[in-house]
């Protein structure tokens, strides 16, 4: 039987309140599970005490867009309550975490309904939504009605707002461009035409990719912008195969890439695309939404596709450990296939959430609110540092370079944010 920490080392908060620190250790359903949790949060507050069952609101992108998302984060949230359940077992609690968990269908009305419906039960601590539509749209309501999001998966840079009631476990958009930027141009790539969502996230994004692709060098094309409620893409596709012509006879093909910034619609967008030759002339480069989803390895032409084009995908990634690897195979087994990032950010989201109850021994917005960026900053979770910026952020990541390569997603390569240094291992 292996033993695997995840080590929540929260030498947290003033001495005052400090007694100790704790170490378990929670044997699991697996049997080839065993996790260590070291923590320094029992308290000596006499004010608050919580007792019973203490609800969280969770809202997963089931369907819609981000569907191939919904699965991963719920799963890895679900998790994260058995797991933190277990903990305070160990401690001898008087409290268990609960999450009432909701369908956001990928849309922002559709979130807004939700979150709105789970305030009618006065549940005021919420996980998620995951995209910045999304967020951006049920935003106001939280701050307004004295909600507290932690979304895992938001990154719009737009949404980067200091003393709001939003927490985001994914570093900005601006972080994010400034790495697929570097990576494509590493690839060899001097023209980059996008094709993007268009929406706060994808045009946030798109911007930042743009600034960097410019500066380091590189031209980036007028590309095509495309309403996120499109499902079908022929002028978009005849668009872009017209604009790659337009570079091909100008500049070597091996020289321009197309860059796709969206969410599960870039099926749609690739089989679009086989209609045209000169498409698979090019390299295609995906942004993170699109990243280990089964469609692309599941299905013969969309995968012949891929390697034809040898399609390229960036996310930020996990700092890769023993815990890392517990966590992942338990949600991989419970979702039966490769899990996205996003699944692991769920999973130490709702770790924080739970620590900064258990340590402030409350639920109340303000309070939990006020405590979370301690938290996070002391907590090592299965992604690694959480630390947060100045606006509620993860203030930074690595990133994954991930291709197909046997009828699976792979890691091709990593990029040091801190040094610039790409390291390929694929």
């Amino acid at each position: 039987m292996s033993k695997n920490k995840i080590k929540i080392i929260a030498s947290l908060l003033s001495v005052s309140v400090i007694i100790g620190i704790i170490i378990f250790t929670v044997l699991f359903d697996s049997p080839e599970s065993e996790l260590t949790t070291v923590v320094s949060p029992t308290t000596n507050n006499t004010q608050y005490s919580l007792t019973g069952t203490i609800h969280i609101g969770g809202l997963f992108p089931l369907t819609g867009g981000l569907s191939n998302l919904g699965e991963d984060t719920r799963a890895g949230a679900n998790l994260a309550v058995i797991d933190f359940n277990e903990y305070l077992k160990k401690l001898e609690s008087d409290w268990e975490l609960d999450m009432i968990t909701e369908d956001s269908g990928t849309s922002p009305t559709i979130a807004f309904e939700k979150i709105t419906s789970l305030k009618a039960k006065n549940i005021n601590l919420v996980l998620g939504p995951a995209s910045s539509a999304e967020v951006s749209y049920v935003k106001g309501y939280a701050d307004s009605n004295n909600m507290l999001i932690i979304s895992y998966a938001s990154s719009a840079t737009s949404l980067s707002i200091p003393n709001d009631n939003l927490y985001r476990l994914a570093p900005d958009t601006t972080q994010q461009g400034n790495a697929i930027a570097n990576i494509i141009y590493s690839e060899g790539i001097t023209t980059l035409i996008p094709i993007w969502r268009g929406d706060i996230w994808g045009d946030g994004l798109h911007d930042s990719i743009f600034s960097e692709f410019t500066r380091i060098g590189g031209t980036v094309d007028e590309g095509i912008r495309y309403f996120p409620d499109t499902t079908m893409f022929p002028i978009e596709t005849s668009f872009l195969a017209q604009r790659v012509q337009h570079h091909v006879d100008s500049i070597d093909a091996e020289k321009i890439g197309v860059l796709i910034i969206g969410f599960q619609e870039y099926v749609q967008i690739i089989f679009s695309a086989l209609q045209y030759d000169i498409l698979d002339d090019v390299r295609w480069f995906g942004s993170p939404g699109i990243t280990e989803t089964s469609q692309i390895v599941n299905d013969p032409t969309l995968k012949e596709f891929s390697e034809r084009t040898q399609f390229t995908a960036v996310q930020f990634g996990a700092s890769y450990s023993s815990e890392y690897d517990e966590v992942k195979n338990r949600i991989e087994l419970e979702i039966g296939r490769s899990a996205s990032i996003y699944a692991f950010t769920a999973y130490d989201s709702v770790w924080i959430f739970g620590l900064t109850m258990l340590e402030t021994q409350s639920d109340d917005v303000s309070i939990v609110k006020a405590k979370i960026p301690e938290i996070a900053e002391n907590y090592i979770g299965v992604i690694g540092s959480t630390k947060l910026n100045n606006a509620g952020d993860l203030d930074t990541a690595n990133y994954d370079i991930v291709g197909i390569k046997n009828d699976q997603w792979f890691l091709a390569g990593t990029y040091n944010v801190t040094s610039g240094i790409i390291s390929k291992t694929g």
